[in-house]
């Protein structure tokens, strides 16, 4: 499984990089024209809805005075767009500016070599009363500066784009295969299996391994507690997040990542080089662990290293796909009745911080203000991302926190641990019906976001994936008759419907012939 992983993420990031965005501004889409000289620049677009599609308006182009429209300006500039520099007060503060001055443009020059994505705040700002306002790249702000002094006009618009983002297919398929992976991975732990490749040739004892993992179940009071938690630790980070809180995810990130990537290197290492060991003085240790680890520290130190690349989304997602799976391996549902609390309880966290709590606070909405990197914008390590590719206008990456992959893989694990020992077969499978469960959900997800649906703040998604998987495994085990079992603290102890005892003991064993073909 650990090679499956590593290929996977490997081969994703070959077929893509070429198309990854390295130039924000062509992502942005929006096309700015001089009128004296026809030179056209990119840039990115705040509220593009804002936006003419069509290059029909000229517009006079000016330079704010101050220059960064920190305060009110003090020359008219009624009817013409207007150049402003990015300073340092907020971009709402010089778009009201701009807005009292009935500017017809705002461009914000960038301080750096590409365009900015400007979060204008919408408790501070009316955006459908806002002239259209774009970020460029500090060249073509320099530019851009020249021509203002010389009386140049330009032409604003922002062409027809289609709406598909080809990274939403990415991101779908990494999660279902996250998600698919942790319950086969899962589901070879509980048979017993997991380290077969430690042991030598017809031999019961082998080497223990540094990175076996330990089940944990959890109750019903655990998974209350669970979601109190969750939503102090929301909180904790909307109201403290800062550097020095960042630097603590990061470090706390990068340690269990090392952890959950060598655990899933460990089985490729072995396959590599098998049953090779070394003495130190601390004892006999396996070749294979010591080089899982080794190429673990690498990857996250090259990760710390080049985080802001335009190539280092494919090191935090192998290191977020692998910490998942491994959370994955160590927390278990004992029953269907603790997913009947844990689940819901988890869809009513995700629908009140994403669509109530911003109605009842008249501000934005704390998960999606923590889930984007709060005021700072930091790039916290939560979340699976794929940044824009040049095929789609759009402006920043599509996201999906490890919760919406973590909590519904509580059912698809538990569901495969059921198919296992009850030897289920295809037809009477809960665990691929939940994975299709999962993948309709995330489109479901996609097309709320797609449409809008609940306002454009973003999407839980959970309220689409919890009803999905959880309505169709009750409902499958009402109708195959299972659903008192499957909700009973032995679950794992009958083998199947009409109770045989026999089985028992076998049943962790059913499936094992189908592991040998991983």
């Amino acid at each position: 499984m650990g090679k499956l992983l590593l290929l996977l993420v490997l081969a994703i990031h070959y077929l893509f990089n070429k198309c990854l965005a390295g130039d924000l501004c062509a992502l942005g889409g929006v096309v700015i024209q001089l009128g004296t000289t026809g030179q056209r620049y990119k840039g990115v677009p705040s509220n593009p809805d804002a936006l003419p599609r069509s290059s029909t308006q000229q517009l006079q182009l000016q330079p704010a005075f101050p220059s960064d429209a920190c305060q009110p300006l003090l020359k008219p500039v009624a009817g013409s767009a207007v150049l402003v520099h990015r300073g340092a007060c907020p971009f709402s503060l010089k778009a009201q500016h701009l807005q009292h001055a009935k500017a017809a443009a705002m461009l914000v020059s960038n301080t750096e070599d590409d365009c900015m994505f400007m979060d204008l705040n919408m408790t501070q700002v009316q955006l459908d009363a806002l002239p259209p306002i774009v970020s460029v790249s500090k060249v073509a702000g320099l530019q851009l500066a020249e021509a203002s002094q010389q009386n140049a006009t330009i032409t604003l618009w922002l062409p027809h784009y289609s709406s598909f983002d080809f990274n939403v297919v990415l991101l779908w398929v990494m999660a279902v295969g996250t998600f698919i992976m942790a319950g086969i991975w899962a589901g070879r732990d509980s048979i017993g299996d997991e380290h077969a490749y430690l042991k030598p040739d017809g031999s019961q004892e082998g080497n223990a391994s540094m990175w076996q993992v330990e089940s944990q179940m959890i109750t019903q009071g655990g998974a209350v507690a669970f979601l109190v938690m969750a939503s102090g630790s929301l909180l904790l980070l909307y109201f403290f997040l800062d550097k020095a809180f960042f630097i603590i995810l990061m470090v706390l990130f990068s340690l269990s990542g090392i952890q959950a990537l060598a655990a899933a290197l460990t089985p490729l290492c072995a396959w590599w080089l098998p049953h090779q060991t070394i003495n130190p003085p601390i004892g006999r240790v396996p070749v294979h662990a010591i080089m899982s680890l080794g190429l673990s520290v690498a990857t996250v130190a090259v990760w710390l290293s080049f985080r802001t690349s335009s190539w280092a989304w494919a090191l935090q997602d192998l290191l977020g796909m692998s910490l998942i799976v491994m959370v994955l391996r160590q927390l278990r549902l004992p029953n269907l009745k603790v997913a009947c609390v844990l689940l819901p309880l988890s869809f009513a966290y995700d629908v009140f911080w994403v669509f109530i709590q911003p109605h009842l606070t008249h501000g934005d909405s704390v998960m999606v203000k923590v889930a984007t990197g709060g005021d700072e914008h930091w790039q916290l390590p939560m979340l699976l991302i794929i940044p824009a590719f040049r095929l789609s206008p759009a402006v920043g990456p599509v996201i999906l926190g490890f919760g919406d992959v973590l909590l519904p893989g509580l059912l698809g694990v538990y569901t495969r641990m059921f198919d296992l020992y009850h030897n289920s077969s295809w037809q009477t499978s809960y665990f691929w019906p939940n994975v299709a469960g999962y993948g309709v959900g995330l489109l479901l997800t996609y097309l709320a976001l797609w449409f809008e649906i609940g306002g454009s703040q973003g999407q839980p998604a959970l309220l689409y994936l919890i009803p999905c998987m959880l309505g169709l495994t009750v409902v499958l085990a009402a109708s195959r008759r299972q659903f008192t079992m499957m909700c009973s603290d032995d679950t794992f102890a009958t083998a199947d419907t009409e109770g045989s005892a026999d089985l028992e003991a076998n049943a962790p064993l059913a499936n094992v012939a189908e592991y040998q073909e991983l």
